[in-house]
């Protein structure tokens, strides 16, 4: 009753404001608290919205909420138009690198090499050979990084597929182990994301 009351309190503050909702696709209810059996509790309360221009401009737009992966919320996906990415990617140093184990003996064994004279010189090609090694690192360990997050959100695709079709508590506790799953695999995507980011 409370959820019912919320939605139609919404939908007039929309209707004062001269608002309309987007037509959407996906799964009806955009949150839950993740919890098992009778204490789960799902919500519908993330909605996108446009004034008539808007709506006039982008009619052809349509929400799409996915499914929630590791998040209590579904994400809200609305592409209004593609962009392509054509600057050329500068060499960045990651904080994940440091982590590695090998990572201080990739770095002695470049240091103690002479590249060249000359003080700055020879800090320039340290640098330079360093940057190809680090590069090399990247993609031997951390590559694969990317390909273990995916197949895990895969199986979690079709676990919560199968959890809006029939909901048993089976598939809540494969779904919670795969969230611990991706968790963890997450962490390193995360700060190379977190150092993107900044840099744009």
């Amino acid at each position: 009753m409370a959820a019912l009351l919320e939605t139609k309190v919404k939908a007039h503050k929309a209707h004062k404001l001269q608002l309309n909702e987007v037509p959407w696709k996906g799964d009806y209810y955009t949150w839950s608290n993740k919890q098992l059996g009778t204490d789960r509790i799902c919500s519908r309360i993330d909605r996108v919205f446009g004034n008539l221009d808007w709506l006039m401009t982008w009619g052809h737009v349509i929400t799409k909420y996915d499914l929630p992966y590791f998040y209590d919320h579904s994400p809200v996906i609305l592409t209004i138009a593609d962009n392509q990415w054509t600057c050329k990617v500068s060499f960045r140093f990651f904080n994940k690198w440091a982590e590695h184990s090998t990572f201080m003996d990739k770095v002695a064994e470049i240091w103690q090499k002479h590249m060249a004279p000359g003080t700055m010189a020879n800090i320039w090609g340290k640098l330079r050979a360093l940057r190809q090694v680090l590069k090399d690192l990247n993609i031997e360990e951390f590559k694969s990084t990317t390909t273990k997050i995916n197949v895990v959100r895969q199986e979690l695709l079709q676990i919560q597929e199968q959890i809006n079709q029939q909901c048993t508590d089976e598939l809540l506790c494969n779904e919670k182990q795969i969230l611990m799953d991706i968790e963890k695999w997450s962490l390193v995507e995360e700060s190379a994301l977190r150092q993107k980011s900044r840099a744009k």
